[in-house]
Formats: C-alpha cells, sequence, structure tokens
C-alpha cells in the first residue's frame, strides 16, 4: 500500500460516524436489577463478588431453548461449561434440560460429578488423561476429534479398554488451522477400518457471531460434505457450536477504527481538532436470537437428511446473569479506587470491547457521569472503566458492574488478590455458590521449605 493509498483509507475512516447512544438504550438493565438485594449481598458476603442472578440465568436459557426448538424442533442443547464453570450454575442448566460441552479434565470431572448423561468434549489438544477418562466413561461422553492423529489416540485408547466409543468430527472453519479437519477422507478412511469408532456427528463452530452469517456458511459446507461422502447420512447429529453473541451490549468508541485512529493522530499533532469522546457507550448491534434461529433454520433445508442439531451456547445464556460488586476504597480528584481488581475478569479488557455499564448502587440513578474507576491492583491497566449511572460517587458506595457472566471467574487471575465469592440470588433469597479463596488453597500444593 502506497502513501496516497494510506491517506485515502485513513480519510474513509475518518468519516466513519459515531454518536453516542440514547441512554434510553441502557434504561431496561440499569433498572432490572435489585438494587436493596445487590448491597445486602455485598454487606453479607463482602465485596468485591460475584453476583448470580438464577432468575435471569433460567429466564435466558429457557428462551434460547423455546425459540430454537419452535424453529428447529429436533434441537439439543450442550452449555459450554468453559464459559462459566460454576457448579452451582451447571447444575440449574441441567435442571433445565441442558447437556453440557466441556473442554478439558476438570470440566469433563465436574460434569460426570453433576451427573450429567449427555457430555460432548471438545479440545484441540487432548491429552492421554483426558481421553482415557472420556473413553472409560463412553456411555456419557462423545468426543469431538480435531486431527488424525488425537483419532489414532483415541482409538488405542479405546482398543485397550475394550470400549465403543462415540465420536464427531470437527471441521475447519478455514479461519483458524488450530481447529478441526481440513480434510474429512483420512480420518473417515481410518474410522471405516476400525470397530472401536463409532462415528455419530459432524461439528463446526465459529464465535463472535452477531448475524447468523457464519452459521448459514457451516451449514453449507455440511451439506456438500454429506453429499460429497454418502456414508455421513448415517450421522445422528450435526453439531454447529455456540458462538452466539448476546444482545444489548456496548463498545467504546475508542475501540472502533475512527476512535482509534484519532487518538493515535492526536499523539502527534496538538493542532488537529479532534471532536471525539472516546469512552462514549455505543450499542452492539446485533441481530435478535429469533433471526438466528429463522435463518439457520432456512439454511438446514440444504440438508436433506433427518438429523439432530446440536447448539453449544455459552456467552449468551450466562452474561446477563451475572453482577460483579464491587466498594469504593477512596476518592481522588478525578477518579476512585475500588476493591476488585481486573484479576476478575478474563484479560485486561472489559469482555470485547473494554466497555462495562457500571452502576453505583448507593446513589443509582439515570444520570451517566464520568470518573476513572480503577482497581485495587499494582498495575496501571488495573481499570474499570470511565463511566457509571448514578450520582457522585462517595468512599463506601457500592458499584455493580453488569453482564460479566461469561469468560471472567472461569478465567479469573491468580494475581495479588484472592478469588472471590460467587453469591445467588434465587427467588428474592442470597445463598453462597462459592466461598472466598484462602490463603490454605491458594498455596495447596506448594512446597514452603
Amino acid at each position: 500500500m502506497n502513501e496516497k493509498e494510506i491517506f485515502k483509507l485513513v480519510k474513509q475512516i475518518l468519516k466513519q460516524d459515531i454518536k453516542e447512544d440514547s441512554p434510553d438504550f441502557w434504561y431496561d438493565y440499569i433498572y432490572s436489577i435489585d438494587k436493596n438485594a445487590f448491597i445486602k449481598s455485598a454487606k453479607k458476603y463482602g465485596t468485591p463478588q460475584y453476583l448470580l442472578d438464577e432468575d435471569s440465568l433460567i429466564k435466558r436459557a429457557e428462551e434460547f431453548k423455546k425459540i430454537f426448538r419452535k424453529q428447529i424442533p429436533k434441537s439439543e442443547f450442550y452449555y459450554a461449561a468453559k464459559c462459566n464453570d460454576l457448579p452451582y450454575l451447571l447444575t440449574v442448566l441441567k435442571n433445565k434440560g441442558f447437556k453440557i460441552d466441556v473442554a478439558g479434565i476438570f470440566e469433563l470431572q465436574l460434569a460426570l460429578k453433576l451427573g450429567f448423561d449427555k457430555i460432548i468434549f471438545t479440545s484441540p489438544g487432548m491429552d492421554r488423561k483426558e481421553i482415557k477418562l472420556a473413553v472409560l466413561n463412553c456411555d456419557k461422553v462423545i468426543l469431538n476429534v480435531d486431527s488424525l492423529d488425537e483419532l489414532i489416540l483415541i482409538y488405542r485408547t479405546a482398543s485397550k479398554l475394550d470400549k465403543i466409543v462415540c465420536i464427531s468430527l470437527r471441521v475447519s472453519d478455514s479461519v483458524w488451522s488450530k481447529f478441526g479437519f481440513k480434510s474429512l477422507e483420512p480420518a473417515l478412511n481410518f474410522i471405516k477400518q476400525q470397530n472401536r469408532l463409532r462415528l455419530v456427528g459432524l461439528h463446526c463452530h465459529s464465535s463472535w457471531n452477531k448475524t447468523s452469517e457464519n452459521y448459514v456458511k457451516n451449514i453449507h459446507t455440511l451439506a456438500q460434505l454429506i453429499k460429497k461422502h454418502p456414508e455421513l447420512v448415517s450421522l445422528e447429529f450435526i453439531d454447529l457450536g455456540g458462538g452466539f453473541y448476546p444482545e444489548g451490549m456496548g463498545l467504546l468508541s475508542q475501540s472502533l477504527p475512527k476512535g482509534e485512529l484519532l487518538q493515535i493522530l492526536t499523539q502527534f499533532s496538538d493542532k488537529l481538532k479532534l471532536d471525539l469522546d472516546p469512552h462514549l457507550l455505543i450499542k452492539s448491534n446485533v441481530d435478535p436470537i429469533e433471526k438466528f434461529a429463522s435463518e439457520i433454520s432456512e439454511a438446514l433445508k440444504s440438508i436433506p437428511h433427518d438429523f439432530s442439531v446440536f447448539f453449544e451456547p455459552g456467552r449468551f445464556i450466562v452474561t446477563h446473569s451475572t453482577s460483579i460488586i464491587l466498594r469504593v476504597l477512596y476518592v481522588k480528584d478525578d477518579a476512585v479506587v475500588v476493591d476488585g481488581g481486573i484479576n476478575l475478569l478474563a484479560d485486561y479488557k472489559l469482555d470485547e470491547y473494554s466497555f462495562a455499564l457500571i452502576l453505583n448502587l448507593s446513589r443509582l440513578s439515570f444520570a451517566m457521569k464520568k470518573t476513572k474507576i480503577y482497581g485495587p491492583l499494582c498495575d496501571p491497566y488495573d481499570i474499570w472503566g470511565y463511566t457509571y449511572f448514578g450520582e457522585e460517587i462517595k468512599k463506601g458506595d457500592y458499584l455493580a458492574v453488569l453482564h460479566q457472566g461469561a469468560y471472567t471467574f472461569s478465567r479469573a487471575w491468580r494475581f495479588i488478590k484472592p478469588i472471590s465469592p460467587y453469591t445467588v440470588l434465587s427467588n428474592g433469597e442470597l445463598k453462597i455458590a462459592k466461598r472466598r479463596e484462602k490463603f490454605q488453597t491458594r498455596y495447596a500444593g506448594c512446597v514452603m521449605s
């Protein structure tokens, strides 16, 4: 790309329109929580804490099932445990008819302990111990296979243990070479020669889907494979994975191309007049889940066989169910410091776009105010956000960070502070689902001398 082309691209990006969303969009989320119950939980179990709204979780789970079953009657639902592996949460979903998708040995052990009788084990790198445990429980577990080497290891393990194992083959989405088969021929040829491997399904997965485009594309890929390999008509299911992005999320304007570019330009010239607030809350544009179901159902007509269709939702089910409650330790001139850090999260970024909807529970209002909200970690990037809803924050106030149920607790860092407790609000009652980490559990297994 030459200089002229670069300037042309910059000009196009700068023309993008970034507008602050009307605060009305966030109204339902701000006033959907039980403020008094959140404060009561903070006082009873301490802060920081994760708080699961069980009723909200159940509502989302049942909504997802109902919408897809209406369009695709032979749907089955496998919750992706890696998204949030809190045992209490898994049990709630199990009781609502969800099966489970696991990605590692601890998740598999947990699924078995909690009594799940239909488990899909999906990992691009299963080791011998994981495969052995799955094979020993082959009456409950389907192994989703990513490579020929993995397939051979599963076969050898099944032969040694005298088991017949159900497997599905993961089809590569052509984006990440880490996942799946680009060609099924080697795997299908190997399976034909064995008597220990029973092929029952095909699997496709794509992430961060705000429309049904990737699901439709994957369905057409599977249709072509089934047409090419007639023996696949005997499959029991196709698995379309998860990746459904939840509606009602937000992003910061600084995370968009225009925002990023303008921030770079301001570092090189103080003469540029750049009218952009990098902290504006912008609604993420996501199709309603009803549209996903309708368009996926229509695409499935390209596969003229009576397969069950598996879905593995994670983020869509649990994101809105959990909030993180924090207490304000100190107030500075242009910032506040709270008692919980971003070790509670999965990354230095809140969710995908460094965005969080933060409420001042102690002085809640529909007024959006600006201040930097820092965590207590010895880390300059330990910051929760720049805006909140409520009146002026004061020392001792309780804050709630909404929409933190996905990939936070399951990926919390072991860094400086203890892993926080997980509490549950169920039918108006509060209870504990996981206690705060203690010194003894933090350093269990360590040699002290």
